[in-house]
């Protein structure tokens, strides 16, 4: 009977084991349905943004130097992209990382990295110096040392950054850097006409249609509606019989409540929520 027991409860832990494992595993970048990831990795002294090809297309690296300002939506404003340590332990909240890395890039993180101090970072080795093979040595030493996503995704990007060479890597130093090519040909091919609708919040809708068009998303028109009563939720509702890759991605990233229905002269409608301009505000 207690053989059986052991058995039996042997059998139980390599099943909540093995589910733990499967669950982890379809929510990474190993899997991810889009044919690009984009990676924030705050170390402190650098900043990267890696917007990384998940077959055999061209991958980039972006680099933001410690006195680069960012706005971090939110409402905050006025900091260095040095001081985020700071800010995020004042602030009690990781997630500042991944807004302020998507603002100062154009482009909506996916997952990121940091550094977990709270130390401010200034100005140091100069950006001249900095190459794919220096970068990708430096980030991967670090990797296993920071905190902000899953050992899954730090093996895979161990991998990918292996793999980053001049032939196949951009790497962008300026402060604004060109986005030509860093967008998902998936949606660019899909086509579909997005309308972003929010309440009197312009600059916030601009901001996020911003992200999107980083990722190939095209968005044809910002309208304005009156609020509606309780604005808990952001709704994506499209027009047509299943849901499209565009639609998907806009309710995962914000998550956001999806259905089908009429969207008026375009394919996909993005209502905004209070809660999301709450979080995104400039």
């Amino acid at each position: 009977m207690r053989l059986y027991l052991i058995i039996a409860a042997t059998g139980l832990i390599v099943l909540i084991a093995f589910l733990t494992f499967k669950s982890a595993y379809d929510k990474s970048l190993f899997v991810r349905k889009n044919s690009r990831a984009y990676v924030g990795i705050w170390l402190g002294k650098d900043t990267y943004v890696l917007s990384i090809s998940q077959n055999i297309g061209q991958s980039h690296m972006l680099y933001f130097p410690p006195e680069q300002e960012v706005i971090i939506p939110g409402g905050l404003k006025g900091y260095k992209v040095g001081a985020l340590g700071k800010v995020a332990h004042i602030a009690e909240d990781t997630k500042l990382y991944k807004k302020a890395l998507s603002q100062i890039s154009g482009l909506p993180i996916d997952e990121y990295l940091y550094l977990d101090t709270s130390e401010v970072f200034y100005a140091g080795s100069e950006v001249e110096d900095r190459t794919i093979g220096s970068i990708t040595g430096e980030v991967r030493g670090a990797l296993w040392s920071l905190r902000g996503t899953s050992l899954l995704n730090k093996i895979f990007l161990y991998q990918k950054l292996g793999n980053m060479r001049g032939s196949n890597t951009e790497l962008y130093i300026k402060l604004k850097p060109d986005p030509v090519g860093m967008y998902d040909r998936e949606f660019r091919s899909e086509k579909k006409l997005v309308q972003m609708i929010h309440s009197n919040t312009l600059d916030t809708a601009a901001f996020l249609a911003k992200l999107l068009e980083g990722v190939g998303i095209r968005v044809s028109d910002i309208g304005s509606q009156p609020p509606t009563e309780g604005g808990g939720e952001c709704q994506v509702i499209e027009r047509g019989t299943e849901q499209s890759a565009t639609a998907r991605y806009i309710t995962d990233y914000f998550g956001c409540k999806y259905k089908l229905g009429d969207t008026g002269l375009y394919e996909v409608q993005f209502i905004l929520s209070k809660p999301l301009v709450a979080e995104w505000k400039l």
